[in-house]
């Protein structure tokens, strides 16, 4: 049987909200209700409504003389209903502002309430799609869509451009990418609501957002480097003329970088005090590393200790080490990376396992590749093969840092493997796939 949250809320118009109403206005008066305000005793909480996912709150005002009386029902500022009665379902996470405005001969009232429907975001993941946010709830195996826009009263997190978002301690910051001068291009949310914070006004043409530490963040417009202060959300430019960032992670005191989508470079290496220095505003010239790449390719740091990154040139793939003293090895890869747009926020990338002694390698034909520390035939076959109906989407591969289980991201689907392999679930996406997984750490 369904649960259902059937409260039937006795909603009078009364004298607190008319712009005229005396004693023989038709509409309940404080008088006429047990000496309760406006409400029958115990119908209408004074608290906010808090139903679960799947129950419905009832709206039924009750007037004193309801001849002729016209309702209009507001949900986040948008009509939905002109009946007498309303019931708002609780189908996903949420926070409505449910409004009903009553006319009648007499006067007008308005009549408020909201209805908060939590959600643990820590029980599943988050998921960038589009524009929006989805959540995925590993308790019911449910889906749930748009929940950026139901968990602030309507609010979306961008109406144009894409978007890539990252946890920094209790704060997820959403990076927009688009066109425009005056629209928000970083969104701050409570990472265990999705409540909205603040938002900022940056620069336009993000491709990439890198956190360096608790107090900063590499903010990289197409052709320029930038950092955000994380305190108070201040933005400005390193350095002058063009810098490029695809890509980048710290490593050992440095940033590491990428700076290529299509053209052959090599890795870059900026000392990290460059950006985490509040007195340093000179962008200082990079170390050279001599890691040929000639697309967007990340970088992933092993429970070895090494950062693990793909070097591409001429056709030549190979999986690089490098180490703490910046030294490196290669390991010939016998597939090709995959290749992606100068302005794909998401793009396929390869990871380390918090869990495994490994480092997860996706593949220009959806296959995925898992080499094994100092085991250079472990790469010689996939690790998972390639999906005979479904290329790999978004970012390609995400780790639960929790259980180290790895999501493979489908164009129509997230397929989740153990460690050793083995097919755990299949979330199917519909018609759209998640561009990014976001694992919420449980609060303390």
């Amino acid at each position: 049987m369904i649960d259902q949250f059937h409260k039937t809320l006795f909603l009078f118009a009364a004298a607190a909200f008319l712009s005229s109403c005396n004693d023989d206005c038709g509409l309940v008066h404080d008088s006429d209700i047990y000496g309760t305000p406006n409400v029958i005793e115990g119908t209408f909480p004074e608290e906010t409504l808090t139903p679960a996912l799947g129950e419905e709150v009832v709206f039924a005002p009750k007037l004193f003389d309801d001849n002729g009386a016209s309702f209009s029902w507001v949900i986040n500022g948008e009509e939905v209903s002109t009946d007498p009665e309303y019931v708002y379902k609780v189908e996903a996470p949420a926070r409505v502002n449910v409004v009903c405005n009553i006319t009648n001969a007499h006067g007008k009232a308005v009549l408020k309430a909201e209805v908060v429907s939590k959600q643990d975001l820590s029980n599943g993941f988050l998921f960038v799609e589009g524009r929006e946010f989805g959540f995925y709830d590993a308790v019911t195996d449910k889906v749930y869509r748009n929940c950026f826009q139901s968990l602030n009263y309507g609010e979306k997190a961008t109406s144009e451009g894409s978007m890539t978002a990252a946890v920094i301690g209790d704060k997820l910051y959403i990076v927009i990418k688009n066109s425009v001068s005056n629209r928000d291009h970083v969104v701050i949310a409570d990472a265990h609501t999705l409540y909205k914070r603040t938002s900022v006004l940056g620069q336009t043409s993000y491709v990439c957002f890198i956190p360096l530490d608790a107090d900063y963040a590499l903010l990289a417009p197409f052709g320029s480097i930038s950092r955000m202060y994380l305190r108070t959300n201040k933005i400005e430019q390193m350095g002058s003329g063009r810098n490029y960032v695809y890509a980048g992670t710290v490593y050992n005191g440095k940033l590491v970088a990428n700076v290529t989508y299509r053209d052959d470079a090599q890795v870059q290496a900026y000392p990290l005090s460059a950006f985490t220095d509040a007195s340093a505003t000179a962008l200082p010239a990079p170390e050279t590393l001599a890691i040929d790449q000639d697309r967007k390719i990340n970088f992933a740091e092993g429970k070895d200790g090494n950062l693990y990154t793909v070097s591409s040139k001429g056709g030549a793939t190979a999986l690089v080490k490098i180490k703490p003293d910046f030294t490196t090895e290669s390991i010939a890869l016998p597939f090709a990376y995959p290749q992606a747009g100068w302005s794909d926020l998401s793009f396929p990338g390869l990871l380390a396992s918090p869990t495994e002694d490994c480092v997860y390698i996706p593949s220009s034909d959806g296959a995925v590749y898992r080499y094994a520390f100092g085991d250079a035939s472990s790469v010689a076959a996939p690790f998972i093969p390639a999906d005979a109906d479904s290329p790999l989407a978004g970012t390609g591969l995400q780790v639960d840092p929790s259980t180290g289980d790895l999501y493979v991201i489908y164009s129509n689907k997230v397929a989740v493997y153990s460690a050793s392999g083995v097919r755990l679930k299949t979330i199917d996406c519909g018609d759209a796939a998640p561009e990014q997984l976001l694992f919420i750490p449980k609060q303390n």
